[in-house]
Protein backbone atom coordinates (compact mmCIF):
# COMPACT_ATOMS: atom_id res chain seq x y z
CA UNK A 1 0.00 0.00 0.00
CA UNK A 2 2.57 2.67 0.61
CA UNK A 3 4.77 1.73 -1.85
CA UNK A 4 2.98 2.98 -4.35
CA UNK A 5 2.16 6.00 -3.15
CA UNK A 6 5.69 6.32 -2.17
CA UNK A 7 6.81 5.56 -5.86
CA UNK A 8 4.20 7.77 -7.25
CA UNK A 9 5.80 10.86 -4.67
CA UNK A 10 9.35 9.66 -5.97
CA UNK A 11 8.13 10.02 -9.98
CA UNK A 12 6.51 13.64 -9.17
CA UNK A 13 9.70 14.76 -8.11
CA UNK A 14 12.09 13.41 -10.06
CA UNK A 15 10.77 15.26 -13.25
CA UNK A 16 12.40 18.23 -14.57
CA UNK A 17 12.80 21.61 -12.78
CA UNK A 18 11.16 22.94 -9.77
CA UNK A 19 7.15 23.20 -10.44
CA UNK A 20 4.29 24.58 -8.60
CA UNK A 21 1.63 22.63 -7.71
CA UNK A 22 -1.27 24.24 -6.37
CA UNK A 23 -4.04 22.41 -5.49
CA UNK A 24 -7.45 23.55 -6.69
CA UNK A 25 -9.33 25.44 -3.83
CA UNK A 26 -12.85 27.48 -3.09
CA UNK A 27 -13.40 29.73 -5.94
CA UNK A 28 -11.91 33.00 -5.07
CA UNK A 29 -8.22 31.17 -4.34
CA UNK A 30 -5.52 33.47 -5.70
CA UNK A 31 -2.01 31.66 -5.56
CA UNK A 32 -0.46 35.39 -5.81
CA UNK A 33 -2.13 35.93 -2.98
CA UNK A 34 0.58 36.88 0.16
CA UNK A 35 0.28 35.39 3.83
CA UNK A 36 2.41 35.64 6.44
CA UNK A 37 2.51 33.53 8.98
CA UNK A 38 4.70 33.29 12.52
CA UNK A 39 7.33 30.90 12.97
CA UNK A 40 9.18 30.36 16.43
CA UNK A 41 12.42 30.78 16.79
CA UNK A 42 14.21 27.69 17.75
CA UNK A 43 15.21 27.48 21.32
CA UNK A 44 13.08 30.80 22.69
CA UNK A 45 9.18 30.76 23.91
CA UNK A 46 9.68 34.54 23.38
CA UNK A 47 10.84 35.59 19.52
CA UNK A 48 8.96 34.53 16.17
CA UNK A 49 10.03 35.85 12.94
CA UNK A 50 6.99 37.05 10.37
CA UNK A 51 7.25 34.96 7.02
CA UNK A 52 5.18 36.04 3.88
CA UNK A 53 4.94 34.23 1.10
CA UNK A 54 2.43 34.02 -2.04
CA UNK A 55 -0.05 30.95 -1.41
CA UNK A 56 1.65 29.03 -4.35
CA UNK A 57 4.96 28.63 -2.19
CA UNK A 58 3.37 27.83 0.65
CA UNK A 59 1.41 24.90 -1.16
CA UNK A 60 5.04 24.28 -2.81
CA UNK A 61 6.36 24.06 0.50
CA UNK A 62 3.67 21.50 2.35
CA UNK A 63 4.08 19.46 -1.12
CA UNK A 64 8.04 18.91 -0.47
CA UNK A 65 8.17 18.82 3.00
CA UNK A 66 5.28 16.28 2.51
CA UNK A 67 7.06 14.04 0.21
CA UNK A 68 10.10 14.21 2.46
CA UNK A 69 7.89 12.80 5.40
CA UNK A 70 7.07 9.79 2.95
CA UNK A 71 10.52 9.63 1.90
CA UNK A 72 11.60 9.52 5.39
CA UNK A 73 9.39 7.14 6.62
CA UNK A 74 9.82 4.47 3.26
CA UNK A 75 13.73 4.97 3.73
CA UNK A 76 14.03 4.88 7.09
CA UNK A 77 15.72 6.44 9.85
CA UNK A 78 19.73 6.36 8.92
Amino acid sequence: MLMPLALALLAETAGGGPRLAVRPGPPDFDPQETICKYDRESGSRLTRRKVCRTAAQWEEERRIERGNLVRHQFNGAQ
